[in-house]
């Protein structure tokens, strides 16, 4: 029976480990530096489609259907990314080049507490009814 690379990896020198993670990790950061899609971002941090549908509350299919639009809403820019386990931020470009990261522009958190005060309320008419 084959060996996992995992199982190979754990029987490596911790200097050998170390360079090991250190060059998976410098590729995971060029994948997601030249990724034009979703799905590339997905496929950098190793993710399936099913894993991202799990993480989200949706179905694969789902998932594939969002990965071909070509506009999205920031705010599901940004529930596909968390489930990716990766943060949004935001930020402009000046036409001189100068770069505004915008720190406290997160309308997609005022988005997720209405959806969890509909879905509370949701749960709450299920326990009278």
């Amino acid at each position: 029976m084959g060996r996992k690379l995992r199982e190979i990896i754990e029987g490596l020198r911790p200097e050998r480990q170390a360079k090991i993670m250190a060059l998976a990790d410098q590729k995971v950061k060029d994948m997601l530096s030249c990724a034009k899609s979703l799905a590339d971002f997905r496929k950098a941090i190793g993710k399936t489609q099913e894993e991202v549908a799990k993480e989200l509350g949706i179905k694969q299919n789902a998932v594939s259907q969002l990965e071909q639009r070509s506009d999205l809403y920031v705010s599901t820019l940004q529930r596909f990314v968390g489930a990716l386990g990766m943060k949004l931020d935001l930020s402009l470009t000046t036409k001189n080049g100068i770069r505004i990261d915008l720190e406290k522009f997160h309308p997609w958190d005022e988005i997720q507490a209405i959806s969890q005060t509909i879905e509370d309320s949701r749960i709450d008419r299920k326990s009278v009814v």
